[in-house]
């Protein structure tokens, strides 16, 4: 497989869960950011974004998702100087849009999302939608190693079904409406009670 390389890395969060009361990030995101690390280490990537809230919007959550991928990549040695966060968003869709200023900030030409294997299509698909309209390269994903469960698959059929819909429909909406215009969609379906129940009892190991 041929080396990927770009300026910047954009880390989806993939849930969070409690242990002792204590916010910890979910199997999913430590393993979003170990290949972020990985990335680092190799020199294919100058900087990161480390991008997510949480998985619902208006749950209170102890730490974002964002600032817990933060922390382990700086406990794993890497500078402040290269790691970005972002944690105000939600979805895949507002992972793009909500780090989109940030790349704009920093003159970003080129970016390489990570996320699990499982959810590559889907974010290639979000990815390249804003790409385009921001012009800037998506030089393609690194998918993180994680095992498919069957909650994982039906989840990711359901979305990137609705997802490619959403984007079909919105291919006039400018980027930074984007996000609002997903979360209408989103409630207009009924799936936000959806989501809940898909991110529920997500699962925490040696994180």
């Amino acid at each position: 497989m041929n080396k990927i390389t770009a300026e910047v890395g954009l880390i989806h969060g993939a849930g969070l869960g409690t242990v002792d009361g204590i916010y910890r990030m979910s199997t999913g995101t430590r393993l979003n950011a170990e290949k972020a690390a990985e990335l680092l280490s190799l020199h294919s990537l100058e900087k990161v974004i480390c991008s997510g809230r949480g998985p619902v919007r208006g749950d209170v959550y102890g730490a974002s998702e964002a600032q817990l991928m933060a922390d382990y990549l700086v406990g794993a040695g890497f500078p402040h100087s290269q790691i970005e966060v972002e944690d105000t968003s939600t979805s895949a869709v507002s992972n793009w849009t909500n780090s989109t200023p940030i790349l704009q900030q920093l003159e970003a030409d080129s970016v390489i999302g990570i996320t699990a294997k499982i959810n590559v299509k889907r974010m290639q698909l979000i990815g390249s939608f804003v790409a385009q309209k921001c012009h800037f390269d998506l030089a393609g994903y690194a998918p993180s190693a994680r095992a498919t469960k069957v909650k994982d698959c039906l989840r990711e059929t359901i979305n990137y079904r609705l997802t490619r819909m959403f984007l079909k429909e919105n291919a006039d909406t400018p980027i930074d409406h984007l996000d609002d215009a997903y979360e209408a969609y989103k409630s207009r379906l009924g799936l936000v009670s959806l989501k809940r129940y898909m991110y529920r009892d997500v699962s925490i190991q040696n994180s």
